[in-house]
């Protein structure tokens, strides 16, 4: 069977970041690189920005959505893309359970963050089903993705797009699945007020179908009088900011 071709969608802001990125990708072959120059601030929201670049890509290829402070092992990108090609699934390199306890965040990868933290919760090379994946990388093929969109109205700025399309990807029978992949992500985010309201959009859109929600950076209700009082709780105690 012919390898198919393999779309690496990014945008960036970061023109350095962004080609350490592609750094990382040279030697690798079928490979199709869309890179969303966002150093304007052409697009206003990474959901734009994907749905965008989904427009011209074929339905036997792949498309692996990656942030530009991501570092691929070249075995591990190619490791990734053969289980999207087993799986009906979004697969990511990070993603979110809930721990035994029904409540807090139990983050899936064995991803390395930044210079001093090295998640070692799944092995290398094995594959879990999840929550959610984080927006950090996660692939798909294209023929999957034709049943999904990402939500522009529900993520309208830059967080949340990877955790609604998962939840998209559950209602339509898609296995939302993390791989122990060794990339390296020189970031770890930060929540900001956009975050705040973004996370709260999830929380409207999902409330009939989830009662909680798990993703890397926390979980929440989606009850409201619930979700407001956590919110409440969180901010007393400075949990929400970095």
């Amino acid at each position: 069977m012919k390898k198919p071709l393999i779309n690496v969608v990014c945008v960036y802001n970061d023109s350095k970041l962004y080609r350490q990125m592609l750094d990382s990708l040279q030697g690798l072959s079928d490979i199709n690189i869309i890179g969303l120059d966002n150093t304007t601030n052409t697009y206003h929201s990474a959901a734009e920005a994907l749905n965008f670049s989904l427009q011209n890509i074929g339905d036997d290829e792949l498309i692996v959505f990656v942030h530009q402070d991501i570092i691929f092992d070249k075995n591990d990108f190619n490791l990734m893309a053969e289980t999207c090609l087993k799986e009906w699934a979004m697969v990511g390199a990070a993603g979110a359970v809930f721990g035994e306890n029904g409540r807090h965040t139990r983050i899936v990868s064995c991803i390395q963050e930044g210079k001093d933290k090295k998640y070692d919760s799944l092995s290398h090379g094995d594959v879990c089903e999840v929550m959610t994946v984080d927006e950090c990388v996660f692939a798909a093929h294209k023929k999957v993705l034709n049943n999904l969109r990402f939500d522009e109205n529900t993520c309208d700025n830059w967080h949340f797009y990877a955790v609604d399309l998962s939840l998209q990807a559950q209602q339509q029978k898609i296995k939302v699945l993390v791989q122990g992949l060794n990339f390296i992500h020189n970031s770890r985010g930060h929540k900001n007020r956009e975050y705040k309201k973004a996370e709260y959009k999830i929380v409207k859109k999902w409330k009939s179908l989830y009662p909680l929600i798990a993703y890397t950076t926390g979980w929440t209700y989606t009850n409201v009088i619930k979700y407001w009082l956590l919110r409440i709780f969180r901010d007393l105690k400075g949990r929400y900011y970095e």
